[in-house]
């Protein structure tokens, strides 16, 4: 009997994903034509992503990498104007309004009936913290882990040795790792995925679960293992 519940922060409890698209569009329609280059958005992507282990996840390690960018490939004269962009955007990140994805906080109040919950989630220690006090939904949870990078060992010293489940959107971060650790992995797509978090569904494993709502994964958690064992 599965005995404590993780679950994903950003685009499987409140919606994240469209705060950084919103983000790196304006910067690159800004910067594409003082750059003269029509691969910005790629050129962008590629270095910060190659950045990440130095500056991590969240507004912070991005507004990083966006200055290293300008440093990079925006003509000295138009530099002025990309630092100043720079700062208006990765403030509106920090600001950015949150809300819980609808059917979440009902979700949230079934799983927290019947199993102690983590919220487990990767990026900036500070930003994070800040967003889920915003959502109104640190109630739902018994303890809190802001990680750099989610991994079999930190499911394993989050979970211990007891029957768990992961509940997230990244089958990357969220399913894979946890599925190594041992614990069910309860993937719940969200409608954007950043890059950095594809892979391929682990559809054969025993452990694994395909919902389309976290409504979906609480249900299926609340029966098992008396209830149907199967996907929804």
């Amino acid at each position: 009997m599965i005995q404590i519940v993780g679950v994903d922060a950003d685009d499987t409890l409140w919606d994240e994903a469209s705060a950084f698209d919103w983000a790196e569009t304006k910067f690159v329609d800004s910067v594409a034509s003082w750059c003269g280059d029509p691969d910005v958005r790629a050129h962008l992507r590629a270095l910060h992503y190659s950045l990440l282990d130095r500056v991590g996840y969240g507004p912070a390690g991005y507004r990083t990498a966006l200055r290293y960018f300008c440093d990079d490939r925006v003509p000295t004269q138009f530099r002025e104007a990309a630092a100043d962009l720079v700062q208006i955007i990765c403030d509106d990140l920090d600001k950015a309004a949150v809300a819980p994805l609808a059917g979440v906080e009902k979700a949230l109040e079934q799983l927290s009936r019947s199993f102690p919950l983590i919220l487990l989630s990767k990026g900036d220690e500070k930003h994070q913290r800040r967003k889920l006090e915003a959502s109104g939904l640190s109630w739902a949870f018994r303890d809190v882990r802001i990680v750099r990078e989610k991994t079999a060992s930190i499911y394993r010293e989050t979970f211990g040795d007891v029957p768990a489940a992961m509940i997230g959107n990244s089958i990357r971060s969220d399913i894979l790792p946890a599925l190594e650790a041992g614990a069910f992995g309860l993937y719940v797509p969200f409608h954007r995925t950043s890059p950095l978090e594809q892979a391929e569904p682990p559809l054969g494993h025993d452990r694994f679960r395909e919902f389309s709502t976290l409504q979906g994964a609480a249900d299926w958690l609340c029966a098992y293992p008396e209830g149907r064992q199967g996907q929804r």
